[in-house]
């Protein structure tokens, strides 16, 4: 059984709060262009993000960058009692850089994983939202300032959180427990720094020494795609960077992050992007 208890858009912000008592596990890919704030109000889950999977108890925060793979599951119980932040980048970077902050994307890239403020910072946190929700179910004349604004006092005390606290113990103690998650984590970085060389799956079996079968089904359990998925994804990454950052031509691009034609590179990144490469690239340009 699922509950709602509200689920708002405003601008370039979504908020939900779903309270869930049955078992739930995202079963799809999940993989998007907007920046994810996760904030566990009461349960217990394993979250898996980019390479390595936490187990994440009430007041844990976890932060995603865009394009990044995640995934949660469930751990001993069912029940969990979540907020969920679906945050455009643009939409608030104007309001970020008129205020001397950074953007989205260097904000996330500090704050990115799992991290546990102080009870303190988390009952702030828990009013901030509140006030969030709020003006978005109100929409009264300047809502739309004033949420950006709560969005960005949000940021600001996970700044302050992580500053005053060592982060990487602590996400070393959220670190799930158990031999297939480090196992997946090796294979997950792995496959990440080596998206283009073009494995087989019976290789990268053998590399790591389990059984193809093992492999497969581990993998797809705990990140919710397939190793071919996972690798397409991240040579994806790539071929966007390439397409922003670069003049080389398209079938180039192709061939250096391990795509076989140019016709299985233009699905695979249309299936990705929702647009070809040459769309991408010149979107992004303009």
């Amino acid at each position: 059984m699922q509950q709602t208890v509200y689920a708002e858009t405003m601008g370039g912000l979504m908020a939900e709060r779903v309270i869930r008592r049955e078992e739930y596990s995202m079963q799809s890919r999940h993989i998007h262009g907007t920046y994810e704030a996760y904030f566990l109000l009461e349960g217990e889950r394993y979250f898996f993000i980019g390479r390595e999977t936490y187990r994440i108890h009430a007041g844990t925060v976890v932060l995603i960058k865009r394009e990044q793979i995640h995934k949660t599951s469930m751990a001993d119980k069912a029940y969990h009692d979540r907020i969920l932040l679906q945050i455009e980048g643009e939409w608030m970077d104007s309001y970020l850089k008129a205020h001397g902050m950074p953007e989205m994307e260097e904000c996330f890239s500090y704050l990115g994983g799992a991290m546990v403020p102080s009870d303190k910072e988390w009952d702030r946190l828990l009013e901030m939202l509140n006030r969030l929700r709020e003006e978005m179910e109100g929409k009264q004349k300047w809502c739309e300032l004033l949420i950006r604004q709560k969005m960005a006092e949000i940021l600001v005390v996970l700044y302050r959180s992580k500053q005053q606290a060592d982060m990487e113990i602590i996400r070393t103690q959220l670190k799930a427990e158990g031999w297939k998650y480090r196992k997946v984590s090796e294979i997950a970085a792995y496959l990440t720094e080596h998206c283009e060389t073009g494995e087989s799956l019976e290789e990268i079996a053998k590399r790591f020494y389990i059984s193809k079968s093992y492999l497969t089904r581990i993998f797809r359990e705990i990140t919710g795609l397939t190793v071919r998925e996972y690798v397409n994804a991240g040579r994806v990454r790539r071929a966007k960077n390439y397409l922003k950052n670069s003049k080389r031509s398209i079938t180039e691009i192709a061939d250096l992050t391990g795509f076989d034609s140019i016709t299985y590179f233009e699905r695979v990144f249309k299936r990705y992007a929702d647009v070809s490469p040459l769309k991408y690239r010149n979107g992004e340009r303009e």
